[in-house]
């Protein structure tokens, strides 16, 4: 974080080793120059890692849960009581009960999902921070809250020196930062906390710690949910450029942190995930990246999806920021109806389905040249698809596969957690409806009831096959939905008088393309096989 006289971390070879021995890894890896320009320090592979490997994992210096899930997430494990994930190992359904966490009896603030979490918190890191946030009356948001527990730990010994010089190497902005927008909200913040904490260090090396948090700050996530649950910083994770069309993946299970492989990574290779929403336009990732991490992607996906916009607006540059600011509206607008769906279903300003895909492609067709939007053009596949979240919470099952099997169909990106995600939505709104038809009578057009069991079980196994590569196969996620298939077979068999199942995987390709048609997607639109 000291850019204003600094030498790079590549450099001091003591703390790269350092780095590299803290992790737990079965691979080769090293740390030096970026082959980006600027992009300064980077993590490689020196041997070859092939798809679907554990790259490494780490304990990270910080991690603190997000402010508004504190009282359903342990401040410890990250355990999520309300997880998609039940505690027994399967997936939780409608009616389990949430289980209540135990708070800690000095502070109030930190919450924790057993005594045991609660003891080994105390232990590891919140004896030294329980005064300071019982001394506040609200409570700070995740990074201000990592900032206080890293101060706390570096004060009373537990972040070694070493440790504490390998942060000081994180980049921060903070010259930047000091002279935008923000400068006077990160001085507070480092006033407080320098007071509050009674650190030794000067208000500046406070901002500092603070900008290189803000800078480098990871979501915590557990495998196959999209859910936020906090901030997490570590350092070799830090490391890691971005890439728009990122070889590794980043985990939380049991509050460790994992990186995985999404692709074969070379010898030699840069390990690099993806800062931004994998699956947002180019358009919008840019704008982001460049507004909070200080870069222009110029990644071979940011300069494919540059050219396809120039190729429709004649590289007229006033188009082109007109169909960036109507994706920003689309998005606001889709965003901002499904939070009032789940925060007041009654409200009188809840947009029906019909009236939110009419508002969303009223503002598309005013934005776009002949007013067509592309099906696969950002956010249209993300409104199809809380299109089928919003049906099936309404009881519209088969408006609600329609719009799902669409938004999937235009989804360019399939892979990572928003991609598990969403095809976690579609099987369920399947079996929905496989298990209230009585027989092959027509539904609208649907394939049969042995032809919907038959794609319930292609598209789990598909989600099976892709959670054991991207999150690995011990997983709670990929362990409940091999569970699930399972189960999944057995009902299937039972319900249709025999051993009907053996075999779905070769005809899941046919009922597959039945069911692109019966929901209206262009031919050669996501080839999929069981």
């Amino acid at each position: 974080m000291n850019t204003h006289n600094r030498k790079q971390l590549y450099e001091d070879t003591e703390i790269c080793q350092y780095l590299i021995n803290s992790i737990t890894t079965t691979h080769s890896l090293n740390i030096r120059q970026s082959i980006i320009p600027g992009a300064g320090c980077a993590l490689f592979a020196t041997k070859y890692i092939a798809e679907g490997q554990e790259i490494f994992k780490s304990q990270p210096t910080v991690n603190c849960v997000s402010r508004d899930l504190m009282n359903t997430v342990c401040d410890f494990c990250y355990k999520d009581s309300e997880s998609k994930l039940h505690p027994s190992g399967r997936f939780r359904r409608r009616g389990d009960e949430i289980q209540a966490l135990v708070e800690c009896k000095e502070c109030r603030v930190c919450k924790y999902c057993s005594e045991f979490c609660r003891e080994s918190a105390w232990k590891a890191y919140h004896k030294h921070e329980c005064e300071i946030l019982a001394d506040i009356s609200f409570v700070f948001p995740a990074r201000i809250r990592a900032l206080y527990r890293i101060l706390a730990r570096r004060k009373c010994g537990q972040i070694s020196e070493r440790e504490w010089r390998s942060i000081a190497y994180l980049e921060s902005h903070y010259e930047k930062r000091m002279h935008g927008a923000d400068a006077n909200e990160i001085r507070e913040v480092a006033v407080e906390a320098r007071r509050r904490t009674g650190t030794e260090m000067g208000v500046e090396e406070v901002g500092r710690v603070y900008c290189a948090l803000l800078t480098n700050t990871i979501c915590i996530r557990e495998a196959g949910q999209s859910k936020v649950l906090g901030t997490s910083i570590d350092v070799v994770m830090a490391l890691m450029n971005h890439s728009c069309f990122p070889n590794a993946l980043t985990i939380f299970e049991g509050g460790e942190m994992h990186v995985r492989s999404l692709r074969p990574i070379r010898a030699g290779e840069e390990v690099m995930q993806c800062y931004a929403d994998v699956t947002c336009d180019v358009l919008l990732r840019r704008p982001m990246l460049e507004r909070d991490f200080d870069f222009t992607c110029g990644c071979s996906r940011c300069e494919k999806e540059t050219e396809a916009h120039n190729a429709i607006t004649s590289n007229d540059r006033s188009k082109i920021e007109v169909i960036r600011q109507t994706q920003e509206q689309m998005t606001e607008l889709i965003n901002g109806t499904i939070v009032t769906m789940m925060s007041d279903p009654q409200s009188r300003s809840l947009l029906s389905p019909t009236e939110l895909e009419t508002k969303v492609k009223d503002l598309a067709a005013r934005a776009y040249p002949d007013s067509q939007w592309p099906k696969n053009l950002d956010p249209m596949p993300l409104l199809w698809k809380r299109l089928g979240n919003m049906c099936s919470l309404q009881s519209q099952p088969l408006a609600a596969l329609r719009y799902s099997i669409k938004g999937c169909a235009y989804t360019d990106v399939r892979e990572g957690q928003e991609w598990n995600s969403d095809l976690l939505d579609l099987i369920r709104i399947l079996i929905s409806i496989v298990i209230q038809l009585d027989g092959e009578e027509d539904n609208e057009g649907l394939p049969g009831r042995k032809e919907l069991w038959n794609s319930v079980l292609g598209y789990l196994n598909m989600l099976r096959k892709m959670a054991d590569q991207n999150f690995g196969e011990e997983t709670g996620y990929a362990r409940a939905l091999r569970r699930w298939l399972a189960n999944v077979v057995e009902a299937a068999d039972e319900l249709e008088e025999g051993a009907w199942a053996d075999g779905y995987e070769g005809r899941f390709g046919d009922v597959h393309g039945r069911l692109l048609a019966w929901a209206g997607v262009e031919k050669g639109q996501w080839v999929a096989n069981g």
